[in-house]
Formats: C-alpha cells, structure tokens, sequence
C-alpha cells in the first residue's frame, strides 16, 4: 500500500464464464425435462378424457344405424361415467321402445290382412 501498487489477474473469458454457462446448461435441461413431463401428462390426461367420449360417441352411431344392443362400459364415477350410465339406460329403453312399437306395428298388419 506505501508503494501505490496493485495487482492484475488476467482470466480467459472462458474460464471467466464458465459458471455462467453451466447455470444455462442447468436451466436449460431442467426445463428440457419439465416440459417433456408436462407434454406426457398432458397427452395421457387429454387421453384419459376423450377416450370414453369416442366410445360414446360410437355406440350412439352404432344405436343409430339400429343396433340398440350397444351399451358402454364404465369406469369411472365422473360426469363421463355418469353420462354412460345414463346412455346405457336409454339404450334399454330405446330397445325396449323399438320392440314395442314393432309388435304393435305387426299386429296391426296381421289384423289389416285378416280383414
């Protein structure tokens, strides 16, 4: 200090950055795998959904086309679960209905030929 005289330290940049960089590559990979996670989840979720709605969704086709033996399957007690039950419900009485009305209808024919 009585003399006025300092020091210098001279470091590549490199060396001078490397924290910094090997904080980016952290974050970097971190972040890499949380977004893989969150695509993975997001996509068996969004599956989980939609899967019981496309099963619906063809036996409603299926009941349409005049095959009111459809029925879903249910596995869960959610709203999705809840609407199965129901639509399982209508089909056995759309059947029920459909059996009826045809009865009716033949005898009806059969009383019309006979007279």
């Amino acid at each position: 200090p009585l003399l006025n005289w300092g020091m210098v330290e001279k470091i590549d940049a490199k060396e001078a950055f490397a924290p910094i960089v090997d904080l980016r590559n952290q974050i970097l990979l971190i972040s890499g795998t949380l977004l893989t996670i969150s695509l993975l989840l997001s996509y068996y979720i969004a599956r989980s959904l939609s899967k019981p709605i496309i099963a619906l969704r063809d036996a409603v086709l299926k009941i349409e086309k005049g095959d009111f033996n459809q029925r879903v399957e249910i596995n869960s007690k959610d709203e999705i679960g809840q609407l199965g039950v129901a639509f399982n419900k209508m089909a056995v009485t759309l059947k029920g209905s459909y059996q009826k009305t045809k009865k009716s209808v033949e005898e009806t024919i059969s009383t019309m030929e006979k007279k």
